[in-house]
């Protein structure tokens, strides 16, 4: 007899996208995700004959508590409420009633993050942060799994769309090589000290020293080997984005790194402080080799996204001019997003985010990725097979959905289930077998 089961439970509250990161548990905004019911003032139990002397009426419930009031404030969500962990003690008491409370408790008074993409309050921008990488992290273990990383820097305001472009023809000239296959070119903007304000950046600029210059670009375009080395590729990209970038750009302006001669030894150089010019270069590497070095396998690219993580020691009014500051830099891209801008190399597809069928509404790919990112994160379950009275099972984490990055959660979660039942019925099956002094099948 052969029996399977699938026990299916949530994250813990500490292993969520804030405990991972170290982040204050903000509430999210009620508007954002919950389903709640407002209250008609009209109703019985907003009346004034249903509500005690001297006691606050609640307008509704949601995650945080019973909220006695709520306002928006700046698009953030503000609510005066008492906490759910203060109500049961409230009640048992008689201070709380089904949609009143005594008017001698305190209540809280809290903002809530938002929803709106290009906010610049610390809170809100420091979800958004682990949400883009794990996204990209996302796209490269479907599209790649190489990821080739370009650097371009030292540039000017208006150099900053023109390097997106000379990582858009890399993309374009590596995906006509035999044997490479490109998705697309995700790519960000950062500040060099030079350019952490405008006045600041436009100084730099007016100094004419390429080496003073405000801000350089990083690209990650996923790849995909059939035939070719990753060496040789990596070679090739590094020529052909210096080439791209010497004639677009620099204009041999960075003395002594163009053309350049032997790319491991000049990234090298780069890489120890050896060399004092910056110059541009490119690095591939496997996404599993990345996870490796970063002891995680999620979040891969929060370096690039580094800009959107507040600096420690800042006070909070420090961090939100940095993030504006960014946000800022990133629109010189001149894409449609304010943190980011990508691209696709093939026809037909119009979203970098785009990686499965399940993605099929005409809503937001990004946002639909981060939303089965999030599903992913809340799958944990457990899968058990038994023969002849032999029973092994296996708990299954988000790590396993890696495997499957084009699926949705559901569609992983059911190919999960298969692949791992079957293995660990083999496994009974074949310790069956070694009990009864069978040859191995």
């Amino acid at each position: 007899m052969i029996v399977a089961y699938v026990y299916n439970s949530l994250f813990r509250e500490d292993e969520t996208i804030d405990a991972q990161y170290n982040l204050s548990k903000t509430p999210v905004a009620p508007s954002e995700t919950l389903d709640y019911m407002e209250e008609d003032p009209s109703s019985s139990h907003m009346s004034a004959d249903a509500i005690p002397v001297g006691s606050r009426p609640i307008i509704r419930y949601e995650h945080c508590g019973a909220v006695l009031k709520h306002w928006k404030q700046d698009g953030h969500n503000v609510n005066v409420y008492i906490p759910t962990k203060d109500l049961k003690g409230l009640k048992d008491r008689g201070l709380l009633g089904a949609w009143w409370v005594d008017g001698s408790v305190l209540p809280k008074t809290k903002t809530f993050r938002c929803s709106v993409l290009s906010c610049t309050r610390p809170k809100c921008i420091k979800q958004t942060q682990p949400k883009l990488s794990a996204a990209v992290t996302r796209v490269v273990r479907a599209k790649g799994p190489y990821s080739l990383m370009l650097t371009i820097p030292r540039l000017t305001d208006g150099e900053v769309k023109i390097a997106f472009k000379v990582a858009e023809n890399v993309a374009k000239h590596l995906h006509g090589l035999d044997g490479v296959s490109c998705w697309g070119t995700w790519a960000v903007v950062e500040c060099h000290q030079s350019g952490v304000t405008q006045k600041a950046a436009q100084q730099a600029i007016r100094r004419g020293k390429r080496k003073g210059y405000p801000y350089h670009v990083h690209a990650i375009i996923p790849v995909s080997l059939d035939s070719c080395d990753s060496v040789a590729l990596n070679v090739e990209a590094n020529t052909y984005l210096r080439a791209q970038a010497d004639q677009l750009i620099y204009g041999g302006s960075l003395p002594g790194s163009l053309p350049m001669v032997d790319a491991e030894q000049e990234i090298a150089a780069i890489a120890h402080g050896q060399q004092e010019e910056s110059a541009p270069y490119a690095s591939i590497i496997h996404v599993d080799d990345l996870a490796q070095q970063l002891g995680k396998d999620d979040y891969l690219y929060d370096y690039q996204t580094k800009g959107m993580v507040p600096e420690k020691g800042r006070r909070s009014d420090n961090s939100a001019a940095r993030f504006k500051r960014h946000l800022e830099v990133n629109r010189l891209l001149g894409g449609n997003t304010p943190w980011y801008r990508a691209s696709t190399v093939q026809k037909g597809n119009k979203s970098f985010f785009d990686v499965g069928d399940f993605l099929d509404s005409e809503d937001s790919k990004y946002r639909g990725l981060v939303h089965d990112n999030n599903k992913r994160r809340q799958m944990r379950f457990v899968v058990s097979a038994s023969y002849e009275g032999i029973t092994a099972e296996y708990k299954v984490t988000g790590r396993d959905f890696h495997r499957y990055p084009t699926l949705s959660a559901e569609q992983a979660r059911e190919a999960i289930y298969k692949q791992e039942h079957q293995r660990l019925l083999d496994q009974c099956i074949a310790e069956y077998h070694r009990r009864q002094g069978f040859p191995a099948p």
